[in-house]
């Protein structure tokens, strides 16, 4: 897995049909495909209004390994992250 974070308006232009996967109160959780790769796209809900959107994208070699890392972070919405 590789991590970088970008504004989220960066990820809505690189990545073609971004897709909301789930969200609560703390962040929002979607899922793309790009270049071969499969990732996950986490937003912070709590970001300062008028604060830029930052995002936090998860990059997979394969739809298992993203699959893995969703089962293993449900019911922990810290765990995203991680």
């Amino acid at each position: 897995m590789r991590r970088q974070t970008v504004r989220f308006d960066e990820v809505v232009a690189r990545f073609r049909g971004v897709r909301l996967y789930e969200r609560d109160a703390e962040q929002a959780v979607y899922l793309a495909e790009r270049g071969g790769l499969c990732h996950v796209v986490i937003t912070r809900e709590d970001a300062p209004p008028g604060a830029p959107v930052m995002a936090t994208v998860l990059a997979f070699d394969n739809e298992w390994e993203r699959g893995a890392h969703l089962a293993s972070r449900r019911g922990d919405a810290s765990a995203a992250l991680s």
